[in-house]
């Protein structure tokens, strides 16, 4: 007999051997016909393990996909259960504050409507966080203007800078448009101002710019306020991280909004970067690439 080995690999990984054997007798089957037969039947082998392959790993991933289905529905139903009860006691204490002419009683549903309202927030931000979880391999992304989304937060955050006597300035540069959802970007960018606007005191500012550089755009948020300890810098994106909680408790937040920040920017491929020093206020550098 006369015979041939062919190994069969993937990845640098043998799977196995193909083995074919000719008897010398038949003289009239030449190495020409030999190297053909081969040929032939070495493609046909590997189609049919490659549809074997889909095949078994069809069965496998379709429990995940089940089950990330499954997951989802369950973030959306959840969003909905708990925000309906905590909506319906904010707005019974609204109302009952407007009908009572009792100052104490005013006093005490004010407490209950601006509990509420944090608590509202809680849970949105955390039911945003379990979504992006969930739902991050799916996000269909777009082309997206970040000079418009910035103006667009320009005219909602003019009015509560005005009213908390406190400046608000934008430089934002004409830029190449970047691949991503308009509404998380803006939320990120929203919920940086907001913190910005949280932490700089009365009679100051925050300053927004944007500018392109080296295919990406830079969105740098800097504001004069407190600032930030150094040791607390590597933390500020963890859930539930507070500098100062007493401070914190007073300027309301759910603790989450810098890690809603940082997962949207990770969500575009971009990188996120923080210059703090304690009473010389904050710079938060957002980079994206561009299309």
């Amino acid at each position: 007999l006369r015979s041939m080995s062919l190994p069969l690999r993937e990845n640098g990984k043998t799977l196995g051997f193909l083995q074919i054997q000719v008897p010398t007798e038949q003289r009239d089957l030449s190495i020409e016909k030999f190297i053909f037969t081969n040929l032939i039947l070495c493609p046909i082998f590997l189609f049919s393990l490659a549809l074997a392959g889909y095949m078994v790993s069809g069965k496998a991933v379709r429990p995940v996909q089940e089950s990330y289905q499954i997951l989802k529905m369950f973030v959306q139903d959840a969003g909905h259960e708990l925000k309906t009860p905590v909506a319906a006691i904010q707005i019974t204490a609204e109302n009952l504050a407007e009908d009572l002419q009792d100052a104490e009683m005013q006093e005490r549903l004010g407490v209950i409507t601006r509990n509420t309202e944090r608590m509202t927030k809680l849970v949105t931000d955390m039911l945003t966080l379990a979504k992006m979880e969930v739902t991050s391999s799916t996000v269909r992304l777009e082309k997206v203007d970040v000079r418009q989304l910035l103006e667009q937060l320009r005219e909602e955050f003019v009015p509560r800078f005005a009213q908390a006597n406190k400046k608000f300035d934008t430089n934002l540069q004409v830029v190449p448009k970047v691949m991503g959802e308009a509404d998380s970007l803006s939320r990120l960018f929203s919920n940086l101002i907001e913190n910005a606007l949280k932490y700089t005191e009365e009679g100051n500012s925050v300053t927004v710019n944007l500018k392109a550089k080296d295919n990406k755009i830079e969105v740098a948020i800097i504001d004069t306020g407190i600032g930030i300890p150094k040791d607390s810098i590597p933390h500020l994106f963890d859930r539930f991280y507070r500098v100062d909680r007493s401070r914190a408790r007073v300027r309301g937040g759910s603790g989450l909004g810098l890690s809603i920040v940082k997962a949207i920017t990770e969500l575009h491929g971009g990188t996120l970067n923080v210059v703090s020093a304690e009473g010389r206020g904050s710079t938060f550098t957002v980079s994206i690439p561009t299309v």
